[in-house]
């Protein structure tokens, strides 16, 4: 199973179990044998990219499935939904209409990503990082529509389920369609496609900026074809709407915000908290899913779904490297399902970060039937204050999700006017 470390926490000899990008450019090519000049010239490039190196010591312990098959499709994937946007945002400028463009091989292809990632969820976190080499709008559509696709297929799964359970007669599929969530989610931003050179640029916004992008869910949805879905318009219209009733343009809350909207703002907000822009250094997934959950954002999120998220989105990866509050480094070898923060790990390194003797490896077991066990640092970002004072396993109660169904049955079919 690879290693996966930090560019500064390499050492000489480590061999690398794939190629190292940086801004879209190979540096350093997969099998490669690192020496003091390959270490040293990836620290000055990209100290904080995180690097998969080969473990035999762990190889023989943990069996890994992700083969380099898994992140071909992976890749194809999000190569395809990013060419899509693209050609639209290009487009748009020649005034070309969006139902003129083909969809069917986005569509086959986000189908065939989903149902691989039901077969294999330990690959689930692979989707979210995000492209080399391209614009962060592109990057960050890309991002928030799996997200949202994907929130929103477990959430149909959720759905059926509880009504499988249902007493006779009152059995009914959802019979949810995502079409309009996945257009709204590849759109949302068309707006802001003349302010995209803001995301590289460190100068303070002007008013005029400012309101733009206050505007931009307004004139996104204004740009789309007369024939697109009332439903898509509303969605990308409302998609920075907040729970609490402080989001843009119009203040909506609780109810007035559609499930789609809501499912939108989750994914278009954890995929913005973790990509680097101009404005803003990322956090990690952890953090993220952290601060919309229990931390200072999460009045903004619906928690019913917050939680179905925070389910499928593993933050920590097969093979991250996590600091204990032992002072020990334990390894993530497999996520355990309603648990994303209490991976199961193995104790593999000592607390200065030297690699333990196979005799001494402890594991693997889930973190979470040892409680004096917790995580307090990942990719050298302190988590002690989120993670080391609660046990954290999510899950909606059934009374919470039963009232969440009920006021979701009529929500998707009545969209609210505004």
């Amino acid at each position: 199973m690879p290693l996966l470390m930090q560019a500064r926490e390499l050492t000489e000899r480590m061999r690398l179990h794939d190629s190292v990008f940086h801004d879209g450019k190979l540096l350093v090519r997969a099998g490669k044998v690192l020496n003091a000049a390959d270490i040293d010239f990836l620290k000055r490039r990209c100290p904080a990219a995180a690097v998969q190196v080969e473990d035999p010591i762990l190889d023989e312990l943990i069996t890994y499935t992700a083969s380099p098959e898994c992140r071909t499709v992976v890749s194809s994937a999000q190569e395809g939904m990013a060419d899509l946007i693209t050609e639209t945002r290009e487009g748009y400028g020649l005034q070309m209409r969006l139902d003129s463009l083909d969809c069917g091989g986005l569509q086959q292809a986000v189908g065939g990503v989903l149902d691989f990632i039901d077969t294999h969820p330990e690959l689930a976190r692979d989707l979210v990082d995000p492209l080399q080499g391209r614009n962060f709008l592109v990057t960050h559509a890309v991002q928030t529509f799996y997200l949202s696709m994907l929130l929103g297929n477990d959430l149909r799964v959720q759905i059926d389920r509880a009504k499988s359970n249902a007493p006779p007669g009152q059995q009914r599929s959802s019979n949810l369609n995502l079409a309009p969530l996945g257009l709204a989610a590849l759109y949302m931003d068309m707006a802001m496609w003349p302010l995209r050179d803001l995301y590289t640029n460190t100068e303070a916004l002007t008013c005029e900026q400012l309101e733009t992008i206050r505007r931009h869910p307004i004139r996104s949805a204004e740009m789309l074809p007369e024939n697109t879905s009332e439903l898509t318009r509303l969605v990308i219209e409302t998609h920075h709407e907040n729970l609490d009733g402080t989001g843009y343009p119009y203040g909506l809350q609780g109810s007035e915000i559609h499930i789609f909207s809501r499912i939108l703002r989750i994914a278009d907000a954890f995929a913005s908290a973790t990509s680097t822009t101009a404005f803003r250094q990322e956090i990690s997934p952890a953090r993220a899913l952290w601060d919309m959950t229990w931390g200072p954002f999460h009045q903004f999120f619906d928690p019913v779904l917050m939680k179905i998220f925070a389910r499928r989105i593993q933050p920590f990866p097969i093979g991250a490297r996590l600091r204990l509050n032992t002072g020990q480094y334990g390894v993530v070898t497999n996520h355990i399902d309603g648990s994303p923060f209490q991976p199961e790990i193995v104790i593999a390194f000592d607390d200065n970060g030297r690699r333990l003797p196979s005799s001494q490896i402890v594991g693997p077991f889930p973190l979470a039937r040892r409680p004096e066990l917790r995580i307090v640092e990942f990719c050298a970002e302190d988590l002690s204050e989120c993670l080391g004072h609660k046990s954290v396993v999510i899950a909606p109660s059934s009374d919470e999700f039963s009232m969440f169904c009920e006021s979701f049955a009529t929500d998707i079919a009545i969209p609210h006017n505004n």
